[in-house]
């Protein structure tokens, strides 16, 4: 349907993939010749109500012990479009490609309904075996082991894949694949991929070699003798398959700097080998079973290997100070962000009910994870360590739900987990421990004796037992535990003496006599529960204090701050304001703080590039307040030196913004939102200056206005589809020092369409149009500027000023060489595809009535950079655009920018 095609568009696009390399329209795409049993010809039928479920009734019923066979002779064909099946840049692959029987049990049949943006399957385990002709020069990384490769003639070869047990059997074969092999315990671990990406390839096949005896100790021996890794065409970053995953190729493009997300990311799909093929699950109503659990696990084998909390970009030495990701925070600063919104949903239901990805992996990935902390924090991390090895065991290519792993944790306990199952896997809520206040009191004039007093309170939906941690040194460990029991009886302690006990009012009170006084106390120490305010957990207030040498707006982002505390940072600063405050450019000195999905802001003393002026300012940004989708902002400049115009102006900024859709990306202004806002702009011209006779130049102004903006381009960088729409209103008061009232209303409409696939070759072209406008009152005021790099590219700014305005635009985009994939810096970034664009602006601007130099026509050229950063993490479209007004003598002009100019 339209709103699935719109759906699977935005998810691929939060993926950082254009929706034209994955999404095909064509509709089914396997041609089902005939279904037999023995010699019988049976009927089949689609199901209504779930598109891939094909229904075939057999003639009688199939009793207890009894087996039928059932041939399905089909052909598929395979569109040339990125995803698990298909041929893209050199590779074929097929996975989850054949009719595969649906899951049956005592209340019948259970086919799952495809999810295209995650993994619905719902697979018992099956013995395949293959035989796969095709050209001889393709390598092949399979499900199962090739035992016997033969010629077949006219330059194909014959393959025989040897049967094993499998919840799947997948096939990904290239021409260009090298091999890269390794030994895991008794298991051959092949990597495959292209040349070009030799060094990744090692990097996972030194981590799989590594992981896979770790899993084998936790759980059971690797089932397989071989296990490969191969180089994929899918815009999303891992698939599991069975014995073999399946990795980006943006992947094996990350940057060196970044070997410890392959690190993560080969652990994290390694371990699916364990829980999803070995351990079967529900994967369209409980993707808790085996995304929870590999979630967990995967932390604990990086936190063993390095540490709690590692940096995730390995810099060259002396560059150390530039920004970085904390394990914890990319583990969980996605969760916040779900939070933040008011978006949080049970961790346990089927797919449809998370609404998105990013739900998703919020709510299963990150909060599963913590509930299995919570788990293994109740019965001790050696209990939970052999229950988990018990529950594998029994369940070996099985399908393990959750309602069996509550029976069997409640078995092995001896008590009931109930009330935990429906609080945390079928409830939606978090917890949010917080010290409310401290007392630490010598007991005698020595000071070698300390009576602390701690009261916690639990602050949100869900209550669960916890530790009270106590440092004695500032970059110590917390030497000491003391419990936090809600609810149940008080409990006195011998070593240290103590007591811990429930107040009325619900909070917690810790008395605890020490032998010296703690310089921090917190509960939940060790950050196990899933908690919605984490920087409350403490006593004294915890800051990441940070000097920069390079203060940039990549220091001021969910990934690379620590989520659970304030970070302030200072140093000499080149970045932007922010889109909500117009995005202009400074370069200075700054200090800011910033606390995840909460706030941003600072103070600075900077040059603006785009005024050209020295000025001292301030800004701060509040997310998600007052409500989850508001945010409020302000910004103030005041001007030390005179602009380009020779002036002088301070200028200041207040919002407040309903935001109807969040962009994915990570430096664009909001997709879609209602925004209220003042603005207040004082000019100081210099003594000389002389406005025009009968014009008026508002030095000051002071103003309130609204603004709604809707911008639906697909993807965001480099539009193929879609249309973008904003007005505004505003009304100038003579207060706060403005000179006088005016009126003053803009508004722009523009959208892109590509070309149909029956106009050949032009239909990788997109034609692009805009309508532009503005209008002020009073009419002798200078309101609007006609020229600019978003405007008539033709003039400059300042070239044609007045109080009406009018432009119209076309452009043709069209490629100039797709897939170059051109590295820089090491691979910090790519030149993905090279774009170039005929335009032509036409339009007017007006003062008195009267048209300012007549209509200007003009036509120019345009070079398009489509880039990704880190591989994966974001996309711009750099832009060089060289314009000249036809029917003037204006000068060429040449503009530079990020996106497209509308």
């Amino acid at each position: 349907s339209t709103t699935d095609l719109i759906v699977y568009a935005k998810t691929l696009e939060l993926l950082r993939s254009a929706p034209s390399e994955s999404l095909d329209k064509n509709g089914r795409h396997i041609e089902i010749h005939k279904v037999t049993l023995g010699d019988q010809v049976i009927p089949f039928r689609w199901q209504e109500d779930i598109q891939t479920a094909m229904v075939v009734p057999l003639p009688a019923p199939v009793g207890p012990g009894q087996s039928v066979t059932v041939e399905i002779a089909f052909t598929l064909n395979l569109p040339n479009r990125q995803g698990r099946w298909g041929w893209y840049n050199d590779t074929t692959s097929l996975a989850n490609w054949y009719p595969i029987l649906a899951y049956y049990d005592e209340c019948g049949w259970k086919p799952a309904p495809f999810v295209a943006w995650h993994q619905p399957f719902y697979n018992e385990a099956g013995v395949y075996s293959a035989r796969l002709t095709l050209p001889c020069d393709q390598k092949v990384a399979s499900t199962g082991t090739i035992v016997h490769e033969e010629d077949a003639g006219g330059g194909y070869k014959r393959l025989e894949i040897v049967g094993c047990c499998a919840r799947d059997f997948t096939i990904v074969c290239s021409h260009r694949f090298v091999e890269y092999v390794g030994q895991a315990g008794r298991a051959k671990v092949r990597v495959l991929c292209f040349p070009e990406y030799e060094w990744a390839a090692r990097k996972m096949l030194a981590t799989a070699c590594e992981a896979i005896p770790d899993y084998n100790r936790w759980f059971g021996v690797y089932p397989y003798d071989e296990f490969d890794i191969v180089q994929g065409q899918f815009p999303w970053n891992g698939n599991e398959c069975s014995g073999l995953i399946m990795i980006d190729e943006r992947v094996f493009a990350v940057p060196r700097i970044g070997e410890m997300y392959l690190e993560h990311l080969i652990s994290h799909e390694t371990l699916h080998q364990w829980w999803y093929n070995v351990v079967g699950t529900n994967g369209f109503c409980e993707t808790f079973m085996d995304e929870s659990v590999v979630a967990f696990y995967t932390a604990r084998r990086l936190q063993s290997k390095f540490g709690k909390n590692a940096r995730w970009l390995q810099y060259k030495r002396g560059f150390e100070w530039l920004p970085n990701i904390h394990h914890d925070t990319y583990l969980l600063n996605g969760m916040y962000g779900t939070l933040g919104r008011g978006e949080e949903t049970a961790t346990v239901q089927p797919l449809p009910g998370f609404g998105n990805v990013v739900t998703l992996f919020s709510m299963t990935y990150d909060r599963g994870a913590k509930i299995l902390a919570m788990v293994e924090e109740r019965i001790g991390p050696e209990a939970f360590y052999d229950f988990m090895k018990v529950v594998y065991s029994k369940y070996q290519f099985r399908v393990l739900h959750v309602k069996e792993f509550q029976t069997e944790l409640e078995a092995y306990t001896g008590r009931s987990w109930d009330d935990f199952f429906k609080t945390w896997l079928w409830g939606t809520g978090m917890a949010d421990w917080a010290v409310v206040s401290v007392d630490a009191e010598p007991t005698d004039s020595s000071r070698t004796s300390w009576r602390v007093t701690t009261v916690c309170r639990q602050r949100a939906e869900f209550t669960e037992p916890t530790t009270l941690g106590f440092k004695f040194t500032p970059d110590g460990p917390y030497e000491l535990r003391l419990p936090v029991c809600p609810g149940g009886p008080a409990i006195d302690m011998n070593d240290p003496p103590g007591r811990s006990e429930t107040l009325p009012d619900g909070s917690v009170r810790v008395t605890v006599i020490l032998p010296r006084k703690p310089v921090q106390i917190s509960v939940d120490p060790d950050q196990i529960q899933p908690e919605r305010e984490p920087a409350n957990n403490h006593w004294k207030p915890v800051i990441n204090w940070r000097f920069t040498p390079l203060y940039t707006n990549l220091d001021e982002t969910d990934l690379t701050t620590m989520y659970d505390r304030w970070n302030v940072t200072a140093g000499p600063w080149v970045g932007s304001n922010g889109a909500y405050f117009g995005n202009r450019g400074y370069t200075g000195l700054r200090i800011g703080a910033y606390r995840t999905q909460q706030f941003k802001g600072g103070t600075y003393l900077a040059y603006n590039m785009d005024d050209r002026d020295i000025v001292v300012g301030a800004d701060a940004m509040l997310d998600h307040w007052p409500l989850p989708y508001t945010q409020v902002g302000a910004q103030f400049d005041h001007s030390l030196t005179p602009d380009t115009a020779d002036r002088r102006v301070d200028r200041g900024r207040i919002f407040g913004r309903y935001i109807i859709h969040y962009t994915p990306s990570l430096y664009l202004d909001q997709m879609e939102f209602v925004e209220l806002y003042g603005r207040y702009d004082n000019e100081f011209w210099r003594d000389n200056y002389q406005v025009k006779d009968g014009l008026e130049r508002y030095d000051d102004s002071a103003a309130l206005g609204i603004r709604y903006q809707r911008f639906y381009y697909v993807p965001y960088w480099n539009p193929e589809a879609g249309y973008q729409f904003y007005c505004s209103y505003e009304y100038g008061m003579p207060i706060l020092g403005g000179d006088e009232s005016f009126h003053r209303t803009e508004g722009q409409f523009a959208f892109v369409w590509g070309l149909p696939e029956w106009t050949g070759w032009l239909s990788q072209t997109r034609l692009a149009f805009r309508l532009y406008g503005g209008a002020s009152l009073p009419d002798n005021g200078e309101m609007f500027w006609l020229g600019g790099p978003s405007y008539l590219r033709g003039l400059d700014r300042g070239d044609r000023q007045g109080s009406l305005v009018w432009i119209a635009s076309a452009e043709w985009r069209f490629p100039l060489w797709c897939d170059l994939d051109y590295d820089l810096c090491g691979r910090l970034a790519r030149v993905k595809d090279i774009w170039g664009a005929a335009f032509y602006d036409v339009g007017d601007i007006y003062i008195n009535g009267q048209s300012v130099d007549g209509v200007a026509h003009s036509v120019g050229l345009g070079l398009r950079l489509d880039m990704a950063f880190f591989s994966f993490v974001e996309r711009m479209t750099w832009r060089l655009d060289v314009a000249k007004v036809v029917n003037s003598d204006d000068p060429f002009q040449v503009w530079f920018g990020i996106q497209q100019a509308f």
